[in-house]
């Protein structure tokens, strides 16, 4: 059975997914997503993703709240440079100093979002 990445996002970054005006999901680089993502600790230079396939987003802790649920296709360790280099606007709040898990999106599987 394929690891589920399970992961709270905001309502707004939920649909932008489900619509596929965004294609990646950005989180900050703490120690609980090192944990979380990663299977050595995260540097710059050495960095080995847990082996996801499968995304789970959701808004809320409610039993119904909205969710979609998606494809993996890479999840990556991103510094400011890299964002710079590739005339990518950075995650709000992202100076030189920070790094960025970047987890891309490869197509949606399921979601109970209604237009």
């Amino acid at each position: 059975m394929e690891k589920i990445l399970k992961l709270r996002c905001c309502r707004k970054n939920t649909i932008e997914i489900i619509e596929g005006r965004k294609t990646v999901e950005y989180r900050n680089y703490s120690d609980f997503y090192v944990n979380k993502l990663a299977i050595l600790p995260a540097t710059d230079k050495k960095f080995v993703p847990k082996p996801y396939k499968i995304l789970h987003l959701f808004c809320g802790n409610v039993k119904d709240s909205l969710f979609v649920t998606c494809e993996i296709k890479s999840i990556n360790l991103d510094s400011y440079n890299y964002f710079i280099k590739n005339k990518i606007t950075p995650p709000d709040g992202m100076s030189e100093k920070n790094l960025v898990f970047s987890i891309e999106i490869e197509k949606i599987i399921q979601t109970n979002y209604l237009k």
